[in-house]
């Protein structure tokens, strides 16, 4: 049997080294799969709470508060090219309009309206928004559109009762 060479200063200056570089690499895995979690979570937000229909009152209440306000929210952020950190319950349709290089008209609110079904704001439910009849006014707020998305609405969701 090959007898153990006692170890020296510069062996375990090596294994330190050694040590050391792992600690490092096991550090910069951690920061990836930080970085991957952090990725996840974001899709999870963008696909939204309910993938099956709501079937209650309450369930309702929190799908149109939560995906539905979301989805129109990130309609009207790709509609107007603004951040959607940028878009609130006051802003006027006239003053998103600016990030379209058109002002408010009949073509700027079916692009807005287009924008919104592409963005399947009523999922899980096969509902789509109709066009409103008339144009509504540039003085409409983001807040009073939702409302308009939720009336228009076609076909009528289970929650369309539960609306605003």
């Amino acid at each position: 049997m090959a007898k153990k060479k006692p170890s020296s200063k510069k062996d375990r200056s090596t294994a330190m080294k050694k040590s050391s570089s792992k600690k490092r690499s096991l550090a910069q895995e951690e920061d990836a799969l930080d970085v991957s979690v952090t990725v996840v979570a974001f899709a999870e937000l963008v696909e939204g709470e309910f993938q099956t229909p709501p079937g209650s009152s309450g369930e309702c209440m929190l799908w149109r508060d939560g995906d539905v306000h979301g989805r129109i929210r990130a309609a009207l952020s790709v509609w107007s090219n603004q951040p959607p950190g940028n878009i609130t319950a006051n802003n006027t349709l006239g003053q998103l309009a600016v990030g379209t290089g058109v002002p408010w008209n009949e073509g700027n609110q079916g692009r807005l309206v287009q924008a919104t079904n592409e963005q399947n704001v009523f999922f899980p439910f096969q509902s789509r928004m109709n066009p409103p009849p008339v144009l509504v006014p540039s003085t409409t707020t983001v807040a009073e559109w939702e409302r308009v998305v939720w009336t228009m609405q076609t076909p009528e969701t289970f929650c369309f009762v539960f609306g605003s």
